[in-house]
């Protein structure tokens, strides 16, 4: 599995890196998507992005890659880990991680309707558990998206003028 794994991402590193884009747009698309992917608005993800592009110049495609994050799989840990550190930094009282995943049982399989659907079972469930969530969200996606910014950056370039230089022929070594 763990091998699976390392070439999944190696592959996204990949696809990243390979953008034709400049440096700075590829890198901010990587970090807005990191931060809007570790907030709960599964659902309107992408859409968030792309509305996010408008007003800052970013590398779309990059963004709505990095979304993907945040998926079936990873969603309730993600969720979860953003609710218990959203309680834990504003001094919220925790809900049973039962509660908490009660929230996640949707009936519905049409995408739009989920978000609609998890939205209401997150109300349901009232301020205590959607606050902390979403503060939480916002704590781990600039901590997560604000170095991937440099981080990206720096790769996209590396990449990028190793990409322009000429390879060297055996001959010429």
């Amino acid at each position: 599995m763990w091998q699976w794994l390392k070439e999944k991402l190696r592959k996204y590193v990949r696809f990243i890196l390979q953008l034709e884009d400049t440096p700075e747009s590829i890198a901010r698309g990587v970090a807005i998507g990191m931060f809007v992917a570790m907030t709960p608005t599964v659902g309107l993800q992408m859409l968030i992005v792309v509305f996010i592009s408008f007003f800052i110049q970013l590398n779309r495609l990059a963004g709505i890659v990095m979304v993907y994050i945040s998926n079936p799989f990873t969603l309730v840990p993600i969720y979860w880990l953003d609710y218990l550190t959203g309680a834990y930094l504003f001094g919220y009282e925790l809900v049973s991680w039962k509660e908490f995943q009660s929230i996640f049982q949707l009936e519905e399989t049409v995408f739009y309707r989920q978000f609609w659907e998890f939205l209401g079972n997150c109300l349901s469930l009232g301020a205590e558990v959607l606050a902390p969530m979403f503060l939480g969200g916002i704590f781990w996606g600039a901590v997560l998206g604000l170095p991937l910014y440099p981080l990206t950056l720096y790769a996209v370039r590396r990449y990028q003028r190793q990409k322009k230089q000429p390879a060297l022929k055996e001959g010429d070594r």
